[in-house]
C-alpha cells in the first residue's frame, strides 16, 4: 500500500509494467506497483534498478521479499526469484538463492544484464517468484513485470511491487517421477520407481526398466502392475538395483517406459 497520506495519481493508469497499478511516488522516495482489486496480490517484492551508463549495464538489485502467498497448499515452501530481461540479451540464467521455509526471505542480491542505453527501448524487466520442488516441477506462483524504459535511469530506482498471479497452462502430459543413484563403491545403480501422472489412456499400467549398454539392452527389470482406483496417476515406490561396474558407466543408459496390461507400450524417457 502507499505511504499514508500520499493519494494517488490523477489520470490514465500508468504504462509501468504488467501489473498496470496506480503509481504512488514521495519525492525522491520509492515507486509503489499495487495489484488490481480483480487480481489479488501474492506477496511483494522490493527491489531497486539502475543503469551504469559507463559499463552499460542495467543492475537490479533484489533486496527482499514480503507476505508470500501460496497458490495451493503446500506451497512456498522454498522460495526463489528468476530475472529476465525481455526480449533478452543474453542466454545466461539470472536467479536468486533459495530460502528454505521462507515467507519473508531477505535477498539482498545483485544482478547484471549487458544492454546499451538505445536498446532498453521497448524491454521489460520481469520476475518471477517459484517454490523449489526437488522431485516435481518448480511451481511459477507469482510475478512482476516492470516496463524499464518507462523508469528514470539517471539515478537508482527503489520500487515495490505486488506480485501477481502467474496462469499456467493446462498440463495433461503423461509424467513419471523416478530417481538414480549410483555407489562406485558397490558398484551399483539404483532405479526408484515412484509414481506416474496423467496416464490417460492405459489400464493396470507397470514400468519397464532396461539397462543399456554400448546400446544394447543388458538386463531388465520391471514393478508391479498397479491395481489403484486412480489409473491415471499410479503409485510404486520401487527400488531395482542393476550391478554396473565404474569402468562402463561412461557408456551405460537406462531406458524406462510405462506399460498397460494390455501391452500398448508408451515411452516416458
Amino acid at each position: 500500500a502507499p505511504p499514508a497520506g500520499v493519494a494517488p495519481a490523477i489520470g490514465p493508469a500508468s504504462p509501468l509494467g504488467a501489473l498496470q497499478p496506480d503509481l504512488y511516488r514521495v519525492p525522491d522516495g520509492p515507486i509503489y506497483l499495487t495489484a488490481p482489486e480483480s487480481s489479488p496480490a501474492l506477496g511483494r517484492l522490493h527491489l531497486r534498478v539502475k543503469y551504469d551508463y559507463h559499463l552499460f549495464d542495467l543492475t537490479v538489485h533484489l533486496i527482499e521479499a514480503h507476505n508470500l502467498c501460496p497458490i495451493e497448499e503446500g506451497g512456498f515452501r522454498d522460495p526463489y526469484v528468476r530475472l529476465m530481461l525481455e526480449p533478452e540479451v543474453d542466454n545466461r540464467k539470472r536467479q536468486t538463492h533459495i530460502h528454505r521455509g521462507e515467507t519473508n526471505p531477505y535477498f539482498d542480491q545483485h544482478f547484471k544484464f549487458p544492454v546499451s542505453r538505445d536498446q532498453l527501448q521497448g524491454k521489460e524487466l520481469k520476475l518471477q517468484v517459484l517454490d523449489y520442488d526437488r522431485y516435481s516441477h518448480n511451481d511459477i506462483t507469482g510475478e512482476v513485470r516492470i516496463s524499464v524504459d518507462e523508469l528514470d535511469l539517471s539515478k537508482s530506482v527503489e520500487i515495490w511491487s505486488d506480485l501477481l498471479r502467474v496462469k499456467k497452462p493446462q498440463e495433461n502430459r503423461p509424467e513419471l517421477l523416478c530417481s538414480l543413484n549410483y555407489l562406485p563403491q558397490a558398484e551399483r545403480l539404483t532405479v526408484v520407481i515412484m509414481k506416474a501422472k496423467n496416464l490417460d489412456t492405459i489400464q493396470e499400467p507397470y514400468v519397464k526398466i532396461y539397462l543399456i549398454q554400448n546400446g544394447k539392452r543388458v538386463k531388465k527389470k520391471k514393478t508391479s502392475i498397479s491395481k489403484s482406483d486412480d489409473p491415471a496417476n499410479p503409485i510404486w515406490n520401487e527400488a531395482f538395483t542393476f550391478n554396473l561396474q565404474s569402468a562402463y558407466l561412461h557408456n551405460a543408459a537406462v531406458e524406462i517406459y510405462v506399460v498397460g496390461s494390455g501391452g500398448e507400450a508408451m515411452e516416458i524417457g
